[in-house]
């Protein structure tokens, strides 16, 4: 369970949170001139729909957890070098 909760985070987890950060920050900010708070907020909705299609997508894979993790670690070294 531990290696799903840990998939869920890398995969779909920091979309929910930045874009929980950025509908926050829009709302938050009343000095700025409305657009780019529109903006900023329609993107921190976009980032939280993309968290929801990707959870679905993770609870319906038929990966195991293990093959899955050890998938996206590998991409994370490829990514750094």
């Amino acid at each position: 369970m531990g290696d799903g909760i840990e998939r869920w985070l890398r995969r779909a987890g920091r979309s929910l949170l930045t874009g929980a950060a950025m509908m926050g920050l829009a709302v938050a900010r009343e000095g700025w001139w409305l657009p780019p708070r529109v903006l900023m907020f329609l993107g921190g909705v976009a980032m939280v729909v993309d968290c929801g299609v990707e959870t679905s997508r993770l609870i319906r894979s038929r990966q195991p957890t293990r093959a899955a993790s050890d998938r996206l670690e590998a991409a994370e070294r490829a990514e750094r070098g």
